[in-house]
Order: structure tokens, then sequence, then C-alpha cells
């Protein structure tokens, strides 16, 4: 449970690391993403400035054991709303670039947007229950452990 737990943990992190540094380097695509999702304008700029930094900080919450329990409630909130984002623009058949990965990214909302967002907010539903029942587990211990199973594995 406890490895299962790490893995989306780590996967989750990984996601919204990628996610945060790219939209750093494309703030003009978030902010015409945003404006494809219909945010409105007065938002638009504080929006493009603060969501790197929240899905950055999410990253960090959920790799430190201590503040998963915050971390991953408000990351599972995140994917919703970028889940009902995203459905909202699929139904409505729009072609607006997502740029959820910045410009590694740019290309069109799709049914597959909604299926990745969807996943995402399960797994981050998951990690948040799991934290809830028997803590978060601490990745870097647990990953010390890993190491030396595997090298006595190899040996």
């Amino acid at each position: 449970m406890e490895f299962f737990e790490i893995v989306l943990r780590l996967a989750l992190a990984g996601v919204l690391l990628v996610s945060g540094v790219a939209k750093l380097f494309d703030r003009e695509g978030s902010e015409a993403a945003m404006r494809g999702f219909r945010v409105p304008d007065r938002l638009v700029p504080a929006g493009s400035v603060l969501l790197p930094w929240v899905e950055l900080a999410l990253a960090v919450g959920l790799l430190l054991a201590p503040i998963t329990l915050w971390a991953a409630p408000l990351t599972a909130a995140l994917f919703a709303v970028f889940t009902i984002a995203v459905v909202l623009v699929a139904r409505r058949g729009e072609q607006v670039d997502c740029h959820c990965f910045g410009q590694l990214d740019s290309a069109p909302v799709s049914w597959w947007t909604v299926l990745r967002n969807a996943l995402l907010t399960l797994a981050a539903a998951v990690v948040w229950w799991m934290v809830q029942t028997h803590g978060a587990t601490p990745i870097g211990k647990t990953i010390a452990w890993w190491h030396v199973y595997s090298i006595a594995a190899l040996v």
C-alpha cells in the first residue's frame, strides 16, 4: 500500500512540477488558454502568474509527508476544476489550446484531455484517502529502502 501511495504521489508531483515550470516560461500561452476557457478577463493576468506557483507548491506538498495531508485534497480540487473546464470546452466543440504543460503541450482540448484530467483527479483523491487512513509515507526514507533492496537483489 505504501508503494502505491508513493508512486501516485511521485507521479502527481511530477505532472505538477512539469506543468508549473512550463507555465512559468509560457505566460502568454497561459493567458491565451485562460481566455479560451472563458476565465473573466480581470482574473487572467493574476491567474497566469499564480497558477504555476500553485502547481509547484502542490508538487512540493505531495513530496513532503508532513504536508501531504493538505496538498492531496488541494491537488484533487485543482484537477477537478481543470477537468470541469475541459469538459465544458469539449462539449461545446471549441478549439481551445490547453497549454496544460505550457509550450510542451499546446494541443487543442479533446476528450483525451478530459480523461487524463479525470484520472489525475482520481489519483489525487486516492492519495488523499490513503494519507487520511494511514498517514503519509516519508518518500525519502522509503526510496532509500528500495535502493537497499535493489542492491541486495543484485548481490
